[in-house]
């Protein structure tokens, strides 16, 4: 188990046992109240859904060992605050808007229950306070004598190289372990003790043999088609890539100098969304596809009977297409073109393609032959609102030719995503080029919002036909 994941147990079980003990300080005050009774489970469930959610929402269960203390107690009164704000207003609102029609503020103090009210908000943030601070310093203690750190490679042996290494090296409750090196211009296998690689060419494999999570460009890196070249091979994989940017960069805007790790390191593509929104975009994945998909059954049935006597061939088609990390899965649509539009290999799809059949035009501008990917969805292995998946034939040869395309495989691939509502199907390496552009753009600002309007836009291609080929 690496620190990350003993790190979101500890803090998860602090939150069970900081709600728990305080609602057996609750329970214990009215255990011979007839106020609540047998309503004492039902309160301690409501508690408990209501302060996690709460708690999903502010982040508790993100990487927090590089945060301060200071952070970490701002964090907790923010979310406790919110917290006792909404249940306050809910609670005591009336009988607090009473108080001040009748100029009688302090008078609402002496009411026992807002007393034991306002005993327990102190309670829950000073337990939740200590066990996290507690469980923090116990982590950073475990880093510090090298168990659990996450692996970083650094690319250069320069003055920036040598820097970034002595800053890790003098931190390790950080919890960031050099692993090796990789330079051209070092000439020694080692340096400091740790490998040096000279070749970029295996580069992919050099990470994965040595568990790598994270990679620190210096500024022997200066090259932007070198950078480009390295980004190529690894911005695909699950990993952290960090760049030195130069003063000059700095001055001008180009980096925001984010603190990373100690030092002055900029994060190229991070992950925006917080877990929580990760968690709520896989329920609204579920419920929207699962709902569409029961609620279209007869229009898959009309569909399906239709594309029998419109031609020759299955119902539907199988393909292999790349999501999540590049892993393979299988699509499933209805079939739109005539059987073996493809034998003579993998080619783009055309405006007034001979290939598509009567019925095929029709589902094609509708979107119709895209409702059996819901099961997709529903599996796990694509969303709602994402990149559209493509070919591994098509993926390998984007890898090598277009800078950066990489990233969408940080993905889950989605049914329909921002790329698919502001362009149009693929016909050309330069189309894929534009939408790439798109789905970078939707990488660094993904949101619910985003999603909510995302599907809002993709209704309206579906009515309008606009984009279909």
């Amino acid at each position: 188990m690496n620190a990350s994941r003993l790190e979101k147990i500890l803090n998860l079980c602090v939150d069970v046992i900081a709600v728990t003990l305080v609602f057996l300080f609750l329970d214990y005050v009215y255990l011979d109240s007839e106020f609540l009774g047998n309503r004492i489970y039902g309160v301690y469930l409501f508690s408990f859904l209501y302060w996690f959610v709460l708690f999903g929402i502010f982040g508790f269960w993100r990487k927090w060992r590089l945060q301060s203390r200071m952070k970490h107690l701002v964090t907790i009164t923010k979310a406790v605050g919110v917290g006792s704000v909404i249940s306050g207003s809910i609670l005591f609102g009336t009988s607090l808007m009473q108080s001040f029609l009748w100029k009688q503020e302090w008078y609402f103090l002496k009411d026992p229950l807002v007393q034991i009210w306002i005993l327990y908000i102190a309670l829950l943030v000073s337990i939740l306070a200590v066990g996290r601070i507690g469980f923090h310093s116990i982590i950073r203690r475990l880093l510090y004598k090298g168990w659990g750190a996450d692996k970083v490679l650094i690319f250069g042996c320069d003055q920036s190289g040598e820097k970034i290494y002595s800053q890790l090296l003098a931190a390790p409750d950080l919890g960031q372990r050099v692993a090796g090196f990789v330079s051209r211009k070092q000439h020694s296998p080692s340096y400091h003790d740790l490998p040096v690689w000279r070749s970029q060419d295996d580069l992919e494999k050099i990470i994965q043999d040595n568990n790598i999570q994270g990679i620190v460009l210096t500024h022997e890196i200066q090259d932007h088609e070198e950078i480009f070249a390295i980004l190529s091979k690894v911005v695909h994989l699950p990993i952290h890539i960090y760049l030195v940017p130069d003063l000059y960069d700095v001055a001008l805007g180009h980096f925001r100098g984010d603190i990373i790790h100690g030092v002055d390191l900029k994060e190229l593509f991070p992950q925006q969304i917080p877990q929580w929104q990760t968690g709520v975009k896989r329920l609204v994945d579920i419920l929207i596809s699962g709902t569409l998909l029961l609620l279209s059954l007869p229009l898959l049935l009309i569909t399906a009977i239709a594309i029998k006597l419109d031609s020759k061939g299955p119902v539907f088609y199988s393909q292999e297409r790349v999501g999540l990390y590049g892993r393979v899965f299988h699509i499933f649509k209805f079939r739109s073109m005539v059987v073996d539009a493809e034998i003579s290999g993998a080619q783009w799809a055309t405006k007034n393609d001979s290939r598509v059949t009567s019925i095929g035009k029709i589902i094609r501008k509708t979107r119709i032959d895209e409702i059996p990917q819901f099961i997709c969805v529903l599996k796990g292995e694509m969303s709602m609102v994402g990149p559209r998946p493509e070919r591994p034939i098509f993926v390998d040869k984007f890898l090598e030719e277009i800078p950066l395309y990489g990233k969408r495989l940080c993905l889950k691939p989605g049914l329909t995503g921002w790329a698919q509502v502001r362009h149009h199907y693929d016909v050309s390496e330069e189309s894929v080029q534009t939408k790439l552009k798109y789905d970078l753009y939707y990488f660094e600002n993904m949101s619910p919002l985003l999603d909510l309007q995302i599907l809002a836009r993709t209704i309206w291609v579906v009515v309008s036909g606009h984009g279909a080929l």
